[in-house]
């Protein structure tokens, strides 16, 4: 459990993103003005760190002690 706290925070700032991405797209939808930069923008954050949280929760499920038989 030396890192889990990177993973956990890589994918609680993924979810943020994403959310905030959905009010812009609630915004857009309701007329408000945007630019095309903003959208090819927020779409590489998303993604950017979906890419960090899955390689963060991958190593550091690969470092998880593991449970042994009894």
């Amino acid at each position: 459990m030396r890192r889990r706290w990177a993973a956990w925070l890589a994918i609680v700032i993924t979810v943020a993103t994403a959310l905030v991405f959905l009010a812009f797209g609630v915004h857009v939808a309701l007329g408000g003005a945007w630019e095309r930069r903003t959208v090819v923008a927020m779409t590489l954050r998303t993604l950017v760190w979906a890419g960090i949280a899955a390689i963060a929760w991958r190593r550091s499920a690969a470092n998880a002690p593991v449970a042994r038989e009894h």
